[in-house]
């Protein structure tokens, strides 16, 4: 039996890992959809859990779950992988939070419904094994966590790097078969050929899986030829094409397109910087590089273009499709290829630019730690006397509605925090070129035509009449009445612990595909941290009022429902600081989650041991979880900026402490809960799924209201602050019950 709620352990989190990197390829790599994927997992656990404590599991049913789960799994993996045809999503259409969440739920719940009834189930069959009944909680909690971590690293480690994500669940599939067959000790000729039919199913799954998988991409990318779809450590990329054009696809995002590109946003975002530069020799281009950009610097007589790319796989993958334009952009003697992440490189580069380019439109946080306050500052320090910074946002040479204004002025304002001048061109697309120098002038329309002449750049639209049109557009720091308004002074700053920019273009994106959703983006962005703590403080005198009146006692229930709420912010913030220092959370994602699954584990399993049922202990692990949220706090405050989180180290210890200090309190209120009970298979069936289901409840509302609220707009250190308030509000009620 304790074999049996491994295998469930390892199951659950293999399957977790597996839906969580195919949404987020189809969710375009947002991180926040990580709080909606995992929310929906915990959700529909927490149902399974506490639906499952009205039922009398014998080994039949409690068999039949782990078959079923096992067909359900693969069959969603399956669905998965052409959820974009089902809910009619073009390529390049991105999700809107609506039907993501729709999309998270509906995907994961049928899973993880299943693996929350599991966990009933084990409690209940184990139960008969054991004497003391008030370990069976901490003991189960602790098996299905050891199965867990046993599961994640074999994910990370082995099955990651060798299989699909369809194979992967055919293995999980067939896994599950052996445990139904063998759940009891009772010596069945059918166990074996159960295991022989189980064997023959798998093998006929596996020859048929490449076929599947290519399917599926047709169906994805309908009208096209797909010549490949490969994982990377910082992405999925999957490349089409359509007569003569090939397009990149990054994390389902059209990002590169040969040998056709966008002749105009081409020629306008590199050569109204050039021609504004005095004297422009050497280029740094961060994101977005190839496919046109460094083709035009190079036929502008540029003596070096460094072009920094974050993803080596990705340069091999565009190698292994090369065309002519392809091979003269990366294999120019005046271009060289650097393999680093950005802002690590910008911070320990020695070199000064001329000018550098960031081509890239923040919709993940991946991308939005390259358009920050502090990236900007450091981009500063990198060019030289006169060097200009060049980037980009949506723009509109009509109407600026009222969330596109939001998105433009939050940011210039940020620009504007690092650069004493900014000039802005309004169009199609806004270009920014925001200046070193305090005692740069704007240049007319002949300045800038003398120096296109003079310098002999190459152009297909750039003459007199075009150049003198586009001025037209052209604003010195934003002086332009129509523009100027208090609104744009209330904007907020886009900074590394408060995305706003990252918030402000994803509002954009959505609202362009589900208008209906501006009131929900405008609630969002009016709240604040004082709303926030006066509506902890309302929930407390309800709660508080609501426990006398009836006289209801889930002090337990909201304490675990707090460290449930607390752990998924911790790990969703852990999550966002480790993908603003490194990048490539996509790949390390499993192993975040297995570090903090690991940590909880050992402190469930620990706690178990603990004899005493006293309410001190609860409280004792309660003051320290505050203390370990102090202290995440303290160090954001004053370290955010520093080299310490550059080692993964870091990362590791503090999901570890932190899912020690988590998983300790499951048990502890477990067994504060049953010293009075009676001790029959029932009661404490119901007592653990209660239980169980408030801190599953708990960790999806952190999932939920912590990627769709509290961190892109409170941003990363008013929501520890919650956390901390929600802890302090579960103290006051555990010193409250008699």
């Amino acid at each position: 039996m304790r074999i049996v709620i491994l295998g469930i352990g390892a199951s659950g989190i293999i399957a977790q890992f597996v839906l969580v990197r195919e949404l987020l390829v189809n969710f375009n790599g947002n991180e926040f959809s990580l709080g909606f994927i995992l929310g929906s997992w915990l959700l529909a656990e927490a149902l399974g859990a506490y639906s499952a404590r009205h039922i009398r599991f014998s080994i039949t049913n409690y068999r039949f779950l782990i078959f079923l789960f096992g067909i359900i799994f693969p069959v969603t993996v399956g669905i998965v992988k052409i959820i974009r045809p089902i809910t009619s999503t073009l390529p390049g259409e991105i999700f809107t939070l609506t039907k993501m969440l729709l999309v998270s739920f509906a995907m994961i719940s049928p899973v993880s419904f299943i693996h929350g009834m599991l966990f009933t189930g084990s409690s209940e069959i184990l139960v008969r094994e054991l004497k003391d009944k008030h370990k069976v909680s901490g003991y189960v909690y602790s098996l299905e966590n050891l199965g867990t971590i046993i599961g994640g690293v074999i994910f990370s480690l082995f099955l990651l790097p060798r299989l699909s994500a369809t194979l992967i669940a055919l293995s999980v599939s067939f896994m599950n078969t052996l445990l139904g067959v063998f759940i009891s000790k009772e010596n069945n000729k059918s166990k074996y050929w159960w295991t022989f039919i189980g064997c023959v199913l798998l093998g006929l799954a596996i020859g048929y899986t490449p076929k599947f998988e290519k399917w599926a991409l047709t169906k994805n990318f309908p009208y096209y030829n797909v010549l490949g779809s490969l994982n990377t450590h910082y992405s999925n990329v999957t490349i089409v094409m359509r007569e003569d054009q090939q397009t990149f696809y990054i994390d389902g995002m059209p990002t590169i397109n040969i040998p056709n590109y966008d002749r105009v946003f081409i020629e306008e975002f590199v050569n109204f910087p050039l021609l504004t530069h005095n004297n422009p020799e050497k280029i740094l281009i961060i994101g977005g590089g190839i496919g046109g950009v460094i083709k035009q610097l190079i036929t502008c007589n540029i003596k070096e273009i460094i072009y920094v790319e974050s993803d080596p796989d990705l340069i091999s993958i565009i190698k292994s499709f090369s065309t002519h334009e392809i091979s003269e952009e990366l294999n120019s003697p005046k271009v060289k290829i650097i393999h680093n992440d950005p802002r690590l490189f910008i911070a320990t580069d020695t070199n000064k630019y001329d000018l550098i380019f960031i081509n890239l439109i923040p919709l993940t946080i991946q991308i939005n730690r390259c358009l920050t306050k502090e990236f900007f500052i450091l981009c500063r320090k990198r060019l030289n006397n006169g060097g200009i910074l060049v980037t980009t946002t949506p723009g509109s040479t009509t109407y600026l509605s009222s969330i596109l204004r939001k998105l433009i002025f939050s940011h210039i304002n940020t620009l504007k925090k690092v650069f004493p001048h900014v000039n802005v061109i309004f169009g199609d697309f806004t270009l920014y070129l925001s200046h070193c120098d305090a005692n740069q002038k704007v240049l007319n329309a002949e300045s800038l035509y003398f120096r296109l002449v003079k310098r002999n750049f190459p152009s297909q639209i750039f003459n007199k009449n075009y150049i003198d049109q586009r001025s037209r557009y052209f604003y010195f720091d934003v002086k332009e009445e129509s523009l100027k308004s208090d609104v744009s002074q209330r904007i907020k700053v886009n900074s590394d612990l408060v995305p706003w920019g990252l918030f402000y273009n994803l509002n954009y994106y959505n609202l362009i595909f589900n208008p209906k959703l501006q009131r929900v983006f405008e609630n969002v962005e009016n709240l604040n941290f004082l709303k926030v703590f006066w509506g902890i403080i309302l929930l407390f005198a309800i709660i508080t009022k609501f426990f006398r009146y009836y006289k209801i006692d889930l002090t337990m229930g909201f304490a675990i429902f707090t460290t449930g709420f607390g752990a998924m912010l911790a790990t969703l913030i852990v999550s966002f600081v480790f993908q603003l220092h490194h990048g490539y959370l996509y790949y390390q994602v499993s192993i975040l989650l297995t570090t903090f699954i690991i940590g909880s584990a050992i402190g469930a399993y620990i706690s178990n041991f603990i004899q005493s049922t006293k309410i001190r202990n609860v409280l004792l692990n309660e003051t320290i979880i505050i203390t370990f949220f102090c202290f995440v706090l303290v160090t954001l405050l004053f370290f955010s900026n520093s080299k310490i989180f550059n080692n993964l180290l870091v990362f590791y210890i503090i999901l570890l402490v932190g899912g020690f200090l988590m998983g300790a309190e499951f048990p502890l209120a477990n067994k504060l809960d049953m010293r009075e009970s009676s001790e029959s298979n029932e009661r404490v069936r119901k007592i653990l799924g209660k239980l169980y289901a408030f801190d599953l409840l708990g960790g999806f509302l952190g999932a939920l209201l912590g990627a769709t609220a509290l961190l892109p707009t409170i941003g990363v250190i008013n929501t520890i602050i919650v956390v901390i308030l929600l802890k302090v509000v579960s103290i006051f009620l555990i010193l409250t019950k008699k």
